[in-house]
């Protein structure tokens, strides 16, 4: 239905294939993302899950300063560092 919409509406000058490219790669690891969600809530670990997932916008902000190469306040940083703290804990059980 969204794609019915998305082409209905598409506007006059369309997408380059850069953009194109990189809406379909966006597209396929939310596929992924969410497939490894339920299939792990599914498997009886959703408190690992529900943890890993509340991190999302941590990865957000790392792969901003990875790729965008924005640098992160120290307050951030500390979150981040935080973060990656509560992945190692719970991954240890």
């Amino acid at each position: 239905m969204v794609a019915a919409v998305v082409l209905w509406r598409r506007p006059k000058g369309g997408l380059d294939r850069r953009s194109a490219s990189q809406s379909a790669v966006a597209g396929l690891l939310s596929l992924a993302a969410t497939t490894a969600y339920f299939l792990s809530a599914q498997a009886g670990l959703l408190t690992v899950a529900a943890v890993m997932t509340s991190l999302y916008p941590g990865v957000t902000a790392a792969l901003a300063a990875v790729v965008l190469g924005e640098r992160p306040s120290g307050r951030q940083g500390f979150g981040l560092a935080l973060g990656a703290l509560a992945v190692v804990l719970v991954s240890l059980g």
